[in-house]
């Protein structure tokens, strides 16, 4: 479905909400997981900013890739299959960063049909959800080996756009949007507390629940 879901605290039932979030890891937790930030990962946050109107699950599993070849495919986790089955009615994938990583890289040619494949799996069950792809957020700095600033700046995230071009899905665009905001980014790959706040206006903007950001 393509409508957009509006902030309604008395929907009898819900539109269902979740993240197809991959998280990576770098120095510190996962993007998705951040235990560390407790409430202020960036899909805790959006489920306070859309409401009781939602549904959020997040199903990301740290560390996995898009790739099928990759070092740890997100299609061979047991959240893939439970994120089908729950039948959502909005999905954001967001995926990419651990494809960066240099040993993962060299399937390249594979990240654009893999990619396509996994999209496609939910384009096919029964809710036909409204999807989103992500390009995922920045990264920043020349020495963060195993991940490629390069890869992921010049040929993951052309990718994920270039896909929601051919599946005519929305993109929800972290990447060039937080270009400007490394200081939210300490490590270089997650972002701390006020950069999952900027994530989420971004998406919640995507969504169509809230006014156009200046992000």
């Amino acid at each position: 479905m393509t409508s957009t879901y509006a902030y309604d605290h008395g929907h009898p039932n819900p539109p269902k909400f979740f993240f197809e979030v991959v998280a990576w890891r770098s120095i510190g937790d996962s993007i998705t997981l951040s235990s560390n930030l407790g409430a202020m990962t960036f899909p805790a946050r959006l489920d306070g900013l859309l409401g009781a109107g939602y549904v959020v699950r997040n199903y990301g599993v740290s560390a996995t890739t898009l790739l099928k070849n990759g070092d740890f495919p997100y299609w061979r986790q047991a959240q893939y299959e439970q994120s089908l089955e729950w039948n959502p009615d909005i999905v954001v994938i967001l995926l990419g960063t651990n494809d960066s990583k240099t040993f993962n890289w060299v399937h390249a040619d594979a990240f654009v049909p893999d990619f396509t494949e996994f999209v496609r799996s939910y384009q096919e069950i029964d809710s036909q959800p409204r999807i989103l792809l992500a390009t995922p957020t920045p990264l920043f700095g020349d020495d963060l080996a195993p991940f490629d600033t390069k890869v992921m700046s010049q040929q993951i995230a052309p990718a994920i756009r270039e896909v929601s071009k051919q599946l005519e899905c929305e993109v929800v665009e972290f990447h060039d949007r937080m270009l400007a905001l490394k200081a939210l980014f300490p490590d270089g790959v997650h972002p701390d507390a006020s950069g999952t706040s900027v994530m989420a206006a971004i998406l919640f903007d995507a969504i169509g629940s809230a006014p156009t950001s200046d992000l």
